[in-house]
């Protein structure tokens, strides 16, 4: 499912207006590799964890394999902060404090 189609996320009522406004302004540039040929938008800090989709906080981004130097974009930074994620959320996490042995003072 593409990501404009889940029901728990919300878009702009003008996301196009705004996708429009940075493929003009990047030129094709990638703002993670910083290569020719980006084709989709990014938010550069994800919206779970405090991004906004205010133009200054997209760029954009290969979707598939960047042609130059063969880094996966978007793929590896939406891996890198969905582990990011998960490893915040295990260090928050409450976990019960250990009991002493009965056997023990």
């Amino acid at each position: 499912m593409a990501w404009g189609q889940q029901s728990n996320r919300v878009i702009p009522p003008d996301w196009d207006a705004r996708k429009a406004v940075v493929h003009d302004r990047d030129g094709g540039i990638c703002h993670v590799c910083g290569h020719a040929g980006a084709d989709q938008v990014d938010h550069k800090l994800a919206v779970a964890h405090g991004g906004s989709h205010d133009i200054d906080n997209l760029g954009l981004i290969h979707g598939s394999t960047c042609p130059t130097c063969g880094r996966r974009c978007h793929t590896d930074k939406t891996q890198r902060e969905a582990a990011a994620g998960r490893a915040a959320r295990r260090a928050t996490a409450k976990h019960p404090r250990p009991r002493k042995h009965p056997g023990r003072d």
